[in-house]
């Protein structure tokens, strides 16, 4: 068989008694616990319990249970209050399940090349018949039915995950969710969709009433699954749910899935007529489907290690199935295969049953366990298994005896729909992990959700089960990027507190150092740590090789590490702009791209060379030649500057460079250098010398201009392709100035308007990002200090000269801009091949949405209507839309202003809050029209320009 005639199982999410994850699951069930609960007598009396049953002799207090079923987290899933409310707890948990699955399969819809289906069943709405009927909700028909039907749920999922392959409702009873993942492999196999989700939901309200035993029936009579056990008297009832994800495995291993199982073949069948009852299995039906699962899968019943088995426990039932499988695996070698059913640990999942135990087969030829049946001390006796492969699995052992290792799973529908699926382990081969930092982003649709989901990572993390760069690529690549937002590089500083505001899409500009920042040794770490800026550094020295000649671009090569050389313009200046496209591109090869550009000084020729003013061989020759020029230049010293300056101070010098409200940097001769920064001692204004022996930006450099734009006549400049500020005029860069050789060389002359820069950028009417790309942290400080106040975030790339760990300083710089809204999917380029691992999937933040049983449901209060013939004002008007919307919606307050699509409301929601309207004020809306004018304010400026000044009229 080839990787396209097999299914890959990516992906997995389960919450049955006892167990919310997967992995509590595999520990409940590798160490045989059982999870059914026993209640107290006043326990089952608050659930419901009628007192003259409880006090029966034959009255079970036992259940399946599942924690916190009124809880839900709606805001995650974008639906109202008021909709959670009346919203089947089975259609809940799945949407949670589906949802989890995907996070455990590393897949987001959104970026997800291809349609994702989705096969799920369900069982009836106990919560619609006993909770919201008898309570008479508030709730058209309507409402409470795409709330609670079975035909909703996997459209339900679709909708609310946005899934664009089918979305099909399978219904087979307590075989729902096996025929499912049956039927999710069929698609896949006819490529009907890329990706499958599969399974089902069980929940039966109350939890917690008992039962009456019956002799012959099949309920227990001591509230334990025995199955296969000579004490068997019948299930006990759980409640839970499971869903898996599933591919072909040709396309798991191109996305680089983390493969946990593969699925070699399955069958469904029915019994038919040949049935004592409808609630009666067959042999022979069941030995039909399980031959031919295993002729589809092309393996020999003796090469199947392990059956998990329906076995519910039944006198009548379990006999029947062993008796089946001893007629299918009875040529083998005696006692090869286990038998066992996992609802000897969780009790019976109803139409969950199937993918409950599917999750257990997978799981176990994952780990190579093989998990025990519990209360089966004793074996049935009514079938025989001496002489065939079966035996009855009663502790937990190593999978031996079988390589490949194999399982099939049944699952048996009252009704007599049997589904078979076979099973066996994948073998990945191990990938080499990627050394160093990493990124590792998190984030979620509220602050208490982010710190739980750092929290969870981080707790990951330190136990040290998955590579680090495996984990990176996971959390890149595999979720989706909610509101709260926190990046984690590790290993490096502990995780920080999480962003308690929700991120904003931002523009990103990017800021290229001057020579101000020189570090000659830059980029050290990042050329080792990641390739793409290793390939544009040679790619830039290529191109230096080209402009200049070998034996010039040579030179600046060799003395890159000197620190004698640092001053030197033809070392430091094609040095530091080879560094800053180096870096440009870097960050371009993580997605980020610039909406914008402007440099410091030099750093505007970088800025060029990306805005694609300047190819980059022209950039780098147009460089080499400025440098050359204003080492000729009488030598000069400059001077920052911070704080208030009186002009006649500064008289014998030049502005050079005007940073920020209150930085500065002066240029001139040293001695009048000299003499500036002994008045400024004298008034305590504070300076700072700069590194280097040139006055840039001063009239020393009038010798320059000339001869420079006579060098750069033979470049060849272009209008910018992206927009670009000027650093001297301190606005965008015109076409006319781009393509001026003069312009380019009076820059080296020129005042830097940094400050008028920024100050142009933030008029631009979107919110900004500035990005420092270069060595050092000078244009950061500028940005910051300069638009403090005006929500712009500034992000240096690199650390200051001096500080080593480039790659960490690096990835937390990408760590800030996905944080700010710069960048949706922070993907490492390095991670492409490695393979994705489970990790903590997203934590839920449920809160009560929940009818309590009839007499204490909740009343859903219309809004106060004004009196026929009274005057209405703005402001009644107002009150009436603002209540009625809360009312339809669920919510105690909600401002004129807030959208009610951020809160979940679709198409019927309108309708009721349009009849609310109509009632509270007499004017008839479309439905369309209260859509169009989605805020309380919008929609009452609506009614008041529609009707008259008096009610009634």
């Amino acid at each position: 068989m080839t990787p396209d005639d097999l299914v890959a199982v990516v992906g997995m999410a389960v919450r049955v008694p006892g167990a919310a994850d997967v992995e509590a699951f595999w520990r409940n069930v590798h160490d045989g616990v059982e999870s059914v609960g026993f209640f107290t007598a006043e326990e089952a009396l608050a659930d419901g319990a009628v007192e003259r049953e409880l006090a029966h002799p034959d009255y079970v207090r036992a259940f399946g249970a599942l924690e916190d079923v009124e809880s839900f987290d709606a805001e995650y899933f974008g639906i109202t209050p008021r909709d959670a409310r009346i919203l089947d707890p089975q259609h809940r948990l799945f949407l949670e399940l589906c949802d989890s699955a995907l996070d455990d399969a590393a897949c987001v819809p959104a970026r997800f090349p291809g349609d994702i289906s989705v096969y799920g069943g369900t069982d009836v709405s106990t919560y619609l018949l006993r909770h919201l009927l008898p309570s008479q909700v508030d709730n058209s028909l309507l409402e409470l039915l795409i709330a609670n039907d079975k035909d909703h749920l996997a459209s339900r999922a679709a909708y609310r995950l946005g899934l664009t392959g089918a979305a099909i409702g399978v219904q087979t009873a307590c075989s729902s969710s096996l025929v499912a993942v049956h039927l999710a492999t069929q698609a896949l196999l006819a490529g009907e969709c890329d990706a499958a989700l599969a399974g089902g939901v069980s929940i039966t309200l109350p939890q917690r009433r008992g039962y009456l035993w019956q002799e012959g029936g099949i309920a227990s009579r001591d509230g334990h699954c025995r199955a296969f056990s000579a004490q068997a008297t019948g299930t006990i009832t759980g409640n839970g749910g499971g869903i898996v994800v599933l591919k072909t495995l040709r396309r798991a291993l191109e996305d680089h899935d983390h493969v946990r199982a593969v699925i070699l073949g399955s069958a469904v069948n029915n019994d038919g007529s040949e049935r004592m009852g409808y609630s009666a299995p067959t042999i022979g039906g069941q030995v039909a489907v399980i031959t031919e699962a295993l002729a589809g899968a092309r393996v020999a019943p003796e090469s199947v290690g392990l059956i998990e088995a329906h076995g519910t426990g039944t006198p009548l039932g379990d006999p029947i199935e062993l008796e089946a499988l001893a007629r299918v695996f009875g040529g083998g070698r005696e006692r090869t295969t286990a038998v066992g059913s996992v609802k000897s640990n969780i009790g019976h999942l109803d139409a969950a049953a199937g993918v409950a135990g599917f999750v257990k087969a997978a799981l176990a030829v994952h780990h190579g366990v093989l998990p025990p049946t519990l209360h089966c001390d004793t074996p049935t006796t009514a079938v025989d298994l001496t002489g065939t492969q079966l035996y009855l699995n009663t502790k937990a052992q190593p999978w031996t005896e079988r390589a490949p290792r194999r399982a099939g799973v049944t699952s048996l529908g009252m009704g007599g729909t049997n589904a078979h699926v076979v099973l066996q382990e994948w073998r990945a081969e191990s990938a080499e992990p990627v050394p160093g930092s990493h990124l590792l982003p998190v984030s979620a649709k509220s602050p208490e959700a982010l710190a739980a989901g750092v929290r969870d990572v981080v707790r990951h993390v330190r136990d040290g089960g998955d590579p680090l760069s495996a984990v990176a690529r996971t959390l890149q690549h595999g979720r989706r990027a909610h509101r709260y937002r926190q990046a984690v590089v590790w290993p490096a500083d502990p995780p920080g507190a999480g962003s308690s505001e929700p991120v904003t899409g931002r523009a990103v500009c990017f800021a290229f150092t001057g020579q101000g920042s020189r570090k000659l040794e830059m980029g050290d770490h990042l050329g080792k740590a990641f390739p793409a800026y290793r390939e544009a550094c040679d790619e830039a020295f290529a191109a230096l090789e080209t402009a200049i000649g070998g034996s010039r671009a040579g030179r600046v090569v060799r003395h890159l590490d000197d620190p004698d050389r640092l001053h030197d313009n033809d070392i430091a200046q094609p040095a530091l702009v080879i560094a800053e496209y180096a870096m440009a591109r870097l960050l371009e090869s993580w997605g980020v791209t610039p909406d914008a550009v402007l440099g410091h000084s030099l750093g505007e020729w970088t800025a060029a060379i990306v805005a694609g003013v300047v190819g980059l061989t022209d950039g780098l020759r147009a460089v080499a030649a400025r440098a050359a020029l204003m080492g000729t230049a009488e030598p000069g010293a400059m001077l920052a500057v911070r704080g208030e300056v009186a002009a006649d101070l500064v008289a014998d010098v030049d502005l050079a460079c005007h940073n920020t409200a209150r930085d500065f940097v002066f240029a001139g001769t040293e001695p009048d250098i000299a003499r500036l920064e002994r008045r400024l001692q004298v008034h305590g204004v504070q300076s700072t010398r700069l590194a280097g022996r040139n006055a840039f930006h001063s009239r020393l450099m009038d010798p320059v201009v000339g001869p420079l734009a006579g060098e750069l006549t033979g470049i060849a400049l272009r209008p910018p392709e992206i927009p670009m500020l000027c650093g001297v005029t301190g606005s965008w860069l015109t076409p006319e100035d781009a393509v001026s050789a003069h312009r380019w060389a009076r820059q080296v002359r020129s005042r830097v308007r940094f400050a008028d820069c920024l100050d142009r950028l933030v008029a631009a009417d979107r919110p900004w990002v500035v990005v420092e790309v270069g060595p050092g942290r000078a244009v950061t400080g500028f940005a910051r200090r300069h638009l403090s106040g005006q929500g712009v975030p500034a992000v240096a790339t690199l650390p200051n000269p001096g500080r080593d760990g480039e790659d960490a300083d690096f990835l937390a710089a990408l760590g800030a801009l996905w944080e700010a809204g710069a960048v949706e999917e922070p993907v490492d380029p390095r991670l492409a091949g490695v393979p994705t691992v489970p990790l903590p999937v997203y934590p839920y933040q449920r809160k009560r949405y929940w009818i309590t049983a009839p007499g204490q449901a909740e009343p859903v209060t219309a809004p106060e209507v004004p009196r026929a013939g009274t005057p209405v004002t703005d402001d009644e008007i107002l009150r009436v839309v603002l209540e009625s919307w809360r009312a339809v919606i669920g919510v105690d307050a909600l401002a004129p202003d807030v959208s009610v699509f951020d809160l979940g409301v679709d198409s019927l929601t309108a309708t009721s809050a349009a009849g609310r309207i109509r009632t509270g004020l007499g004017v008839d809306l479309s439905v369309r029209e209260v859509l169009d004018h989605p805020t309380g304010a919008a929609l009452a400026a609506l009614i008041r320009n529609r009707r008259t000044t008096t009610m009634g009229d």
